[in-house]
């Protein structure tokens, strides 16, 4: 067997172990929690006497913008999907997906704490289709990096395989190196690195501060920032190059001080200090598990949050820690320590975290002075789809103590009014070329041959949304993109007829190639699918609330039964009973 096939076999039985082990500390999702010094009411009704001495805030996270349109990869095939359940969703999440967000946010007049994977692939697009969506709800908002902004699919920058540098060949049969995968994926944009992200993430906030920045320390790669602004107080941030390994690309990271305080009746001083769990001290490779399966802090890191909290316990400010990764998911052992220490020292009261993909209350050290209460998220992506508001109160029979109002909101929950307009909306039928069972179905194809399935299925999708929802009658591009959709399904058909004649060789990616279906699905089908997919995000209909409660619900509908198609023995018995593998 060649060596590509032992790594590839390698990282799918890592990944297979890991799983096992995924979520061994979470407590039932809606039970309180209580200690001497603090509480959690994970309820949704909380009718109280108490004092609210912050603000009302949404946490949300892992919604993961998709990039649906570069070129395929085999870690994004049907074969992977069989083993991590996320290497590939339905096409009505991955092109629909964001709009849950977009409700979400319609719905809500609070602040927005984003817990990271804003994206999926880490490409450039991807950022920018969050950036727009989440600057038009007109919400203050910051974010926590997760291991998917900034790192491929969630796990690796590639790095021993930058530029000239590398010798290790990728996991990827198709492709040369990992960074060759990953510009290939990013094909209708780029890679978006670390380094990279931070640096896109500080623009954000100094346009969101409408510039009103000042930097009071900084040196070659780090700087000290200080915001005007109603949310962010300040960033400490580094960012290193990325251009070789010695640059040490996946050390860079930004960590935040938010002022959530309620400022309405000036009680008392509630900071968030938003960590970057995604900081590395060594490169990461797929083969050693990659970002997804371990979280850090990082030497600089761990120093700015140590001064942070002794500042702020100096001036008896309340502080509250968030970061994408769950405590139990911290590799270095320096950082579990930092934080026992600091939990012992009552520095901060809570941990806020995300990545799981499946919202839980963890405590660690339980009945001890070191004692930890984590306070974890679902996803807005993966079913089933959540998200928590979190206020904080001081309880009025017990001044020591603070309470902690923190519940998990499902919008499948049969009171959710996200759920009740989705009741007369339906998924494709069985049979249909975009019915979840068919887009499951051919799971030992080649990169080519899945991505066919993939585009067939979102032409039909697109019809379906035209037919529903038809433009207004001044849009020109109307009927040239009609057009286009049905010219696009028979040269679709033609070259699915074409991957028949790899349906039984090993190497299928080698056939696709020799038979053209590769430069066939770059040359002539992609470029003109982006197109109609630009054009349907700003086309004008009648009734524009509808049409994206109606994508919306496509979404959402497209993941529980992907997560029920998914949910058989051959699954369960490769992942431990586990769904998701972040």
């Amino acid at each position: 067997m060649r060596t590509q096939d032992n790594q590839y076999f390698k990282f799918l039985i890592i990944n297979i172990i890991l799983s096992l082990f995924v979520g061994c500390a979470i407590t039932d999702p809606r039970m309180n929690y209580e200690s001497d010094r603090s509480k959690i009411i994970s309820s949704v009704f909380y009718e109280t006497n108490d004092s609210a001495i912050t603000k009302k805030v949404l946490f949300i996270g892992d919604n993961q913008i998709n990039e649906n349109h570069g070129y395929p990869a085999f870690i994004q095939s049907s074969f992977a999907d069989q083993f991590v359940a996320v290497s590939r969703r339905p096409v009505q999440q991955t092109i629909f997906g964001e709009e849950i967000l977009r409700q979400i946010l319609k719905s809500e007049q609070v602040p927005v704490i984003h817990l990271g994977d804003a994206l999926n692939l880490s490409c450039k697009s991807e950022f920018e289709r969050f950036i727009k969506l989440m600057n038009e709800s007109n919400l203050e908002w910051v974010m926590a990096p997760g291991n998917h902004d900034g790192f491929f699919t969630g796990v690796t920058l590639g790095t021993d395989d930058i530029r000239n540098g590398g010798h290790f060949r990728s996991l990827h049969p198709d492709y040369g190196r990992d960074r060759d995968v990953w510009e290939a994926v990013c094909k209708n944009s780029i890679p978006l690195t670390k380094p990279t992200l931070v640096q896109d993430y500080l623009e954000v906030l100094k346009n969101n501060s409408d510039k009103r920045v000042s930097t009071i320390r900084s040196n070659k790669n780090c700087a000290h920032n200080i915001y005007q602004a109603n949310l962010i107080n300040e960033s400490y941030s580094c960012i290193y190059s990325d251009k070789t390994r010695k640059d040490r690309p996946w050390a860079s990271f930004i960590i935040q001080k938010i002022d959530i305080s309620n400022i309405n009746k000036n009680l008392e001083k509630v900071s968030l200090i938003l960590i970057d769990t995604s900081v590395y001290e060594n490169s990461l490779l797929f083969r050693e598990g990659g970002a997804g399966v371990i979280g850090g802090l990082g030497k600089t890191q761990r120093a700015i949050l140590e001064e942070w909290l002794t500042n702020n316990a100096k001036a008896g400010i309340l502080t509250i820690l968030a970061g994408h990764h769950p405590i139990k998911q911290l590799n270095d052992k320096d950082d579990i320590k930092f934080l026992t220490e600091h939990s012992k020292n009552r520095s901060f009261l809570y941990y806020i975290s995300a990545h799981t993909h499946s919202g839980a209350i963890y405590f660690h050290d339980k009945d001890t002075q070191k004692e930890i209460a984590e306070i974890n998220l679902g996803s807005i992506y993966d079913s089933p789809i959540e998200y928590r508001y979190f206020e904080l109160f001081r309880e009025s029979i017990n001044n020591q103590r603070v309470v902690a109002h923190a519940p998990l909101l499902r919008i499948s929950d049969p009171n959710s009014k996200f759920d009740s307009s989705c009741k007369n909306i339906v998924l494709p039928k069985s049979g249909e070329p975009h019915s979840i069972e068919t887009q499951a179905s051919a799971w030992a194809n080649g990169p080519y041959t899945a991505k066919l399935m993939e585009i067939r299925a979102e032409l039909h999708l697109l019809n379906d949304l035209f037919r529903n929802f038809p433009s207004s009658s001044s849009d020109l591009l109307n009927s040239a993109s009609i057009n286009t959709i049905n010219h696009l399904l028979v040269q679709v058909k033609s070259q699915q007829e074409l991957t028949k004649k790899c349906r039984f060789k090993v190497n299928k990616f080698k056939c696709e190639k020799k038979w053209g279906i590769d430069k066939a699905v770059r040359d002539n089908i992609l470029p003109p699918l982006r197109d109609i997919f630009a054009w349907e995000r700003t086309r004008s209909v009648s009734d524009k609330e509808a049409y994206s409660i109606y994508k919306a619900c496509q979404a959402k509908l497209a993941s529980d039964a992907d997560l029920n198609y998914g949910n058989n023995i051959w699954r369960k018995m490769l992942s431990g009973g586990k769904n998701i593998i972040p």
